[in-house]
């Protein structure tokens, strides 16, 4: 399988966004940071990310949004990250077919270990 290049990772909490971006770049991703929904969705057409990386809570949408906006034509490996794991949270996930749940807080080592996992890592 051909490593994964392109990361879209989607949070309002910059300073951890940033974080998840410098860790992947370490780690020889290409990634871009949205910090709502709005700009992630304008943000995909154009980046082409093979994976998402989705907070659930965003300042203008859910992370649920923001996915069944991009996912209409396209296949991403998709991570959902949330402080609130809750029935309604899972639920989603599942009738979205995301199966990569992270909560947060977690060691960006978890992240990693995720990505290994779905076949997308790039190092």
């Amino acid at each position: 399988m051909t490593p994964v290049k392109r990361v879209l990772v989607v949070d309002d909490e910059e300073v951890f966004a940033n974080n998840v971006r410098v860790y992947l770049e370490r780690h020889a991703y290409n990634v871009q940071v949205a910090n709502d929904g709005r700009s992630a969705i304008s943000l995909v057409p154009v980046f082409e990310p093979e994976v998402l990386i989705l907070d659930y809570r965003l300042p203008d949408m859910t992370g649920f949004d923001v996915f069944d906006a991009v996912s209409r034509n396209r296949t991403f490996s998709s991570i959902l990250i949330t402080a609130q794991p809750s029935a309604e949270v899972h639920r989603g996930a599942a009738e979205r077919n995301i199966r990569n749940l992270l909560f947060k807080p977690f060691p960006l080592s978890e992240l990693g270990q995720v990505l290994v996992r779905i076949g997308t890592c790039a190092y």
